[in-house]
């Protein structure tokens, strides 16, 4: 299969030797060419021609991996290449560069061609896991041009690109006149492309169509998503089902490219084409200029209600206070881009709907640093810089970007967003003046914002579960791409369910055990939602409520506590909290992922511990947000796991089926030493069939039976006395379930006032107690 690459416009002349090829006979010698890679045995280069305006395409010529790997012949990444011109003769180029990367061994290769066909190897030089190259030449704000070096859409390096012929390769030079390929990579002057994370694999186009607005111009297009596995990202699994809602997955805003002077660097500017493009309608909503705003000043923004706007700010800080713009205001939540002083302009999307998933590294602040941008090169000093501010935000159905500091520092961010959560505020903690605050409304890049009859219907679910004694409740929303209001109603069932309208949509009540449907109605666009209520009992010793249920769907059905998550991670904390205890569940994992233990967690998931067992990966593991404590191979039928955690100060002992894989003491000076107790469930349907509380000491002091309980049903076949090395004959006890049962003639044995201890043994495991 193919992975990228760049084409460009051939005119007749630019290569004697494509010419003499006769490849463009449609367009009298002029066409497109473009280089890909091909991806098979190795990942090769392929050069391919159109004649009729990349309607079609013709493969010319490979170009063999090994050409630039230099010493690697095994296959490895080696893939999307650019082509740009090195050096000139006149307007004729006389010699081509193309640069590729190997994003597995951290290289960026350089080849060289005279008539683009015959290419050969031109060095290089290293960066991290790079990826998707792009090569621009920009004149500055200064008047000077510069070449900017781009890879994977995340960093770049402003400098020259050179040919040494002595050498025989090209050179990449940074401001210093440094090449690059000497440096060790650390020490190569990489600039950020994206204070956010959810930019990649940005491909630029250069405008020759002199009857084009953007005629000369470098303008830029990204994948609106995070690099794919990078410790920064939200899985990308997790996002599948909420990308046809909120448009994630999509493409950024075309913007277009600059370069500023930054005292002695340049920096990249970034500017979507929304701002000053005439394609685009607009409907003001608040223009305010020369006003002078404090922490007790009315809300500006209080009467504005926007989902898909851009915002222009700009404003004087001469006592440097902190300063936020909030976005998507609303039931609770908000999204908030702002400046402060030690950390420069900022992204923070910790108080932000997640859609009912539970991502890591979504609930996040993103900081630029007080040295980003333009301003922090050009200001006489650190505080300078922050006295005069400037932001723009675009925001599309979720899709949020915002370019701070005249463009130098943006933030590409996807967010889930409610439709319904439309207002805004303008925070600050000191007095500024605003020189100029503008929203407008725009129309959504994705579905025309004309309302008609004619729409398509969007819901946050298309089949609803509740139960009547767990997830009593849900909230379901709706969203039109035609901005109209939807009605909802009780289609079938109104004995089983209730509905109630909500800010976000409509609330569903269960009343009894049972199956209904529910309609959703907008213009033509109609949809019908089935409901199922379910009714069971949970043998749990932990306390099961739905305000413990952090994300996931946790229902209690016939088959007991039922938690589903289809991907990424759903929690569900009890309020009840312990700090040294045996706590065990038994579970059916019913073909999913994974399932786990939660202990010791604080009521914000901000700190926790958690012990799985992940069928795919055939593991045990026991973690925490700051890193993974254990890491065992192991193997158990998936439709019963009895997994256990013995926690005692601040050693823990993780057991699989009886058998205990992690044994390990935290170090950590603030480790938690107690908290509440939780589960998990990782991409699957668990059911838990038991969740236990193991008592370590009982105290007998009548003559009557004794009962004790195991955290989860063992199947007990043997009881032992510790204390007297003596199995205890079975007629002295009975099992069932979790309970075990002694016979009081069985004490009669044992001396008053003495401690014994005892071990159950079962077919799932033991149990020991006092």
């Amino acid at each position: 299969y193919m992975w990228s690459g760049s084409a460009m416009a051939y005119r007749k002349g630019m290569s004697a030797a494509v010419d003499e090829k006769n490849w463009f006979e449609n367009g009298n010698g002029d066409g497109l060419i473009a280089f890909y890679t091909r991806d098979g045995a190795t990942q090769d280069q392929v050069v391919m021609t159109s004649d009729d305006g990349g309607m079609t395409w013709t493969k010319r010529v490979r170009i063999t991996q090994t050409t630039a790997t230099q010493g690697i012949t095994a296959k490895t990444d080696c893939r999307d290449p650019k082509v740009f011109p090195v050096e000139k003769s006149g307007d004729a180029v006389t010699l081509w560069g193309m640069a590729l990367t190997g994003m597995a061994t951290n290289d960026v290769w350089f080849l060289k061609s005279e008539d683009l066909l015959n290419w050969s190897y031109a060095g290089g030089f290293k960066a991290y896991r790079p990826e998707c190259p792009d090569v621009v030449r920009l004149t500055a704000d200064d008047g000077t041009e510069k070449t900017v070096m781009t890879f994977t859409g995340r960093r770049y390096l402003v400098g020259e690109i050179s040919y040494n012929a002595a050498t025989g390769k090209i050179v990449f030079s940074d401001l210093n006149g440094n090449d690059v390929s000497a440096l060790a990579q650390d020490d190569i002057p990489f600039r950020t492309m994206d204070y956010g994370v959810d930019s990649y694999a940005t491909q630029t186009y250069y405008i020759d169509d002199k009857q084009s607005e953007y005629y000369g111009k470098i303008v830029s297009v990204s994948w609106f998503s995070g690099v794919p596995g990078a410790e920064a990202s939200i899985e990308s699994g997790a996002l599948a089902a909420l990308r046809k809602t909120w448009n994630g997955g999509g493409f950024t805003i075309p913007a277009e490219w600059g370069l500023k002077k930054s005292g002695s660097d340049y920096v990249l500017t970034q500017t979507p084409i929304v701002k000053s493009s005439s394609a685009f309608e607009k409907k003001n909503k608040i223009t305010l200029k020369d006003t002078a705003y404090t922490a007790e000043s009315e809300n500006p923004l209080k009467n504005v209600y926007c989902r898909n706007f851009e915002l222009s700010l700009t404003l004087d800080n001469p006592d440097l206070a902190d300063v936020a713009i909030r976005i998507g205001v609303g039931n609770g939540e908000y999204t908030e881009i702002g400046w402060t002083k030690d950390g420069g302009y900022y992204f923070d999307r910790s108080h932000t709907y997640d859609g009912g998933l539970a991502m890591g590294n979504y609930h996040r602040k993103y900081i630029a640093g007080a040295a980003a941008g333009v301003s922090a090169g050009n200001a006489a000093s650190a505080e300078e810089s922050g006295r005069k501010l400037s932001f723009y935000v675009l925001a599309d159905n979720g899709g949020i970007e915002a370019y701070c500091d005249e463009f130098s520092v943006p933030f590409y961010m996807l967010t889930f967003i409610s439709p319904y959560s439309q207002g805004m505020s303008l925070e600050t903690s000191g007095g500024v003046t605003i020189e100029n605050l503008t929203v407008n409304e725009i129309s959504s890049v994705w579905r025309s914002g004309e309302a008609t009859d004619e729409t398509v219907l969007y819901l946050s679910s298309d089949k609803l579960e509740l139960s009547e004694s767990l997830t009593k409740q849900k909230e379901i929303s709706a969203y039109s791409a035609n901005g109209g209001d939807v009605s909802w109603s009780v289609a079938e069932g109104d004995d089983v369910i209730a509905l109630t309208l909500s800010e976000n949509g409509a609330i569903v009540t269960a009343k009894r055990a049972g199956e209904a449907k529910l309609k959703a109605i907008c213009g033509k666009a109609e949809k019908t939602i089935p409901v199922t209520v379910y009714s069971g009992t949970a043998d749990s010793d932990i306390a099961l409520s739905d305000e413990g249920i952090v994300s996931g769907d946790w229902l209690i059905t016939k088959d007991g506590l039922t938690g589903e998550k289809e991907s990424g991670d759903g929690f569900l904390l009890s309020s009840d909290a312990g700090g040294d205890f045996t706590y065990a569940a038994r579970f059916n994992l019913n073909g999913g992922t994974a399932a786990a233990l939660v202990f010791r967690a604080n009521g914000d998931m901000s700190d926790y511990y958690i012990a799985n067992y992940d069928n795919a990966g055939h593991v045990v593991k026991l973690w925490t947000p700051h890193g993974e404590l254990g890491n065992v191979s192991a193997t158990a039928d998936p439709s019963d796991v009895y997994l256990s955690v013995t926690a005692a100060g601040n050693r823990i002992l993780v057991s699989l089926n009886g058998n205990t894989l992690i044994d390990v003491t935290d170090e950590r000076e603030n480790a938690p030493e107690n908290g509440l107790f939780g589960l998990n469930v990782c991409a699957a349907r668990v059911n838990f069939v038991s969740v236990g509380l193991e008592q370590s000491e009982y105290e007998y002091s009548a003559e009557k039976e004794f009962t004790v309980r195991s955290a989860v049903e063992l199947s007990v076949y043997e009881a032992y006395n510790d204390t007297l090395s003596a199995k205890i004959p079975s007629a002295y006890y009975k099992a069932s379930g979790r309970n075990v049962t002694f016979e009081k003639d069985y004490f009669t044995f044992l001396k008053a006032g003495e401690t014994y201890t005892f071990t159950l043994k079962g077919r799932s495991g033991s149990y020991s107690f006092k």
